[in-house]
């Protein structure tokens, strides 16, 4: 009689069995999805820097896979969208930095379930962050480069990743227009002290 009643219980348990293994299996299927919706997968990026004596850009060439988009970096105030940002830690010391960011015109889209208009990049983009510097040395400027990234169902969590380029000190009683004038000036000096210098060689030869 008891071997009777557990027979009859066995569908009951591998009912259950199957049913928690679904849900595990589930769960697993869950979160291996969301392991592979890394953002740096939607959005690749690279940190420089161009520098002209004193004045010098941090640049971020952003490329952005199809059906993916980033935000503008100078979102509106009432925009409650996560702006693209380029944050550099503050030393007073060796340089200074502006607010804004170098961006190109961002496209405008009302959102209608948000109810509020988006400021979106796509494709590639390229955004600058002007410095300028006053060590008279090089130095390592940090930052960081932080982004959230969205297609038309859904957005990624935010991201952010910490940079670091080396920049030349400069000479703050020079500036870059000089620099280059003076540049030239010797250029002409040498090639007319050279030019004078073949004729006197040249005539000395005739004599």
């Amino acid at each position: 009689m008891y071997f009777i009643k557990c027979i009859y219980k066995l569908p009951i348990c591998a009912v259950l069995l199957l049913i928690a293994t679904g849900v595990i299996s589930q769960e697993s299927i869950d979160t291996t999805t969301k392991v592979k919706e890394d953002p740096r997968d939607k959005v690749k990026y690279q940190i420089s820097l161009e520098q002209n004596n004193c004045e010098a850009y941090i640049i971020a060439t952003i490329d952005i896979i199809d059906g993916w988009h980033i935000n503008g970096a100078n979102l509106p105030m009432d925009c409650y969208s996560l702006p693209t940002e380029i944050l550099l830690v503050e030393d007073t010391s060796f340089f200074t930095d502006s607010d804004s960011i170098i961006e190109p015109e961002y496209e405008e889209i009302y959102d209608k379930v948000a109810k509020e208009m988006l400021y979106l990049h796509d494709s590639t983009v390229i955004m600058k962050k002007k410095i300028t510097i006053h060590a008279d040395s090089s130095f390592i400027l940090k930052g960081v480069f932080s982004f959230q990234t969205c297609d038309d169902v859904h957005c990624l969590p935010p991201f952010s990743d910490e940079f670091s380029l080396t920049v030349s000190g400069c000479n703050e009683n020079l500036k870059p227009d000089e620099k280059t004038s003076n540049n030239l000036i010797f250029l002409i000096l040498g090639g007319a002290i050279i030019f004078i210098t073949s004729i006197v060689i040249l005539r000395k030869r005739k004599g």
